[in-house]
């Protein structure tokens, strides 16, 4: 905590610390000369922070609440905050769950489906949509179109999509398997745009869409559970998070398909 002025608080990547990735590189003498008050945390886990050995303890929605925790002891009510890779993630989630406490956010070293969470949506549409495969050429829209066509679905008879978006998988899996009933699964905002093409699609008695923050809620059980696009964007502890709730949703026999 140094300086005076308004408030930014500084939160740091994956295996990093406050001296590596804001000191060292001249952001904390460079946020002061500019009259800011600087306020840096050392993530759990890392510099002097402490080193919990329990794995659910580094679970990102814990480091959003540490740092909202200094934000208290401090007593900051609102501050810019900066984050760079997990810290752009964590600066993110503090900006969600807590949006007084964040004047404004600043994101450095993250994928951009952070920020752009519907990027290739037209290509995958297109994909799953289009006559076959043969006709599909864009990679991420063939990947989709090939589990929808060539997956094995016989023995199941239920499917839950994380992150399901606009209901735009579990749709054409349904018209493609009609003995699966499926669950398309993301945040409230998303869930009338999935229930609309549920309904226009004529799949209300097989297709049902639910609401799940991924980062907090319990996965819902089910034979398949898939992800789309979303394991290749997060950190490792988040990976290994998600593919627990995924673990703990399954039966024996079931089957995680990240795509």
């Amino acid at each position: 905590d140094q300086g005076d002025g308004d408030p930014i608080l500084l939160i740091h990547g994956f295996a990093s610390n406050i001296k590596a990735n804001w000191g060292d590189p001249g952001w904390i003498s460079l946020l002061r000369r500019e009259g800011y008050r600087v306020v840096a945390i050392d993530n759990r886990g890392h510099g002097g922070s402490d080193k919990p050995r329990d794995v659910a303890s580094y679970h990102l929605r814990n480091m959003v609440e540490d740092a909202r925790g200094l934000l208290d002891h401090l007593g900051i009510a609102r501050a810019d905050v900066m984050g760079y890779s997990m810290g752009a993630r964590i600066t993110a989630l503090l900006a969600h769950f807590h949006p007084e406490r964040v004047r404004s956010a600043i994101f450095g070293g993250m994928g951009a489906n952070m920020v752009r969470p519907m990027r290739g949506t037209e290509e995958i549409a297109s994909a799953l949509e289009a006559a076959s495969l043969a006709d599909v050429t864009n990679p991420t829209g063939r990947t989709f179109r090939a589990f929808a066509d060539k997956f094995d679905f016989s023995r199941f008879k239920t499917l839950a999509d994380i992150g399901g978006a606009t209901g735009q998988l579990c749709a054409i899996v349904a018209e493609k398997h009609p003995h699966l009933k499926l669950t398309t699964c993301d945040l409230q905002p998303v869930k009338p745009i999935a229930e609309r093409r549920i309904k226009s699609r004529g799949l209300e008695d097989r297709v049902s869409a639910a609401i799940l923050d991924f980062g907090t809620d319990a996965f819902p059980k089910a034979d398949v559970i898939t992800m789309g696009m979303i394991l290749h964007d997060w950190d490792l502890p988040t990976k290994k998070m998600l593919i627990a709730k995924a673990y703990d949703a399954l039966p024996e026999g079931g089957a995680l398909v990240a795509i």
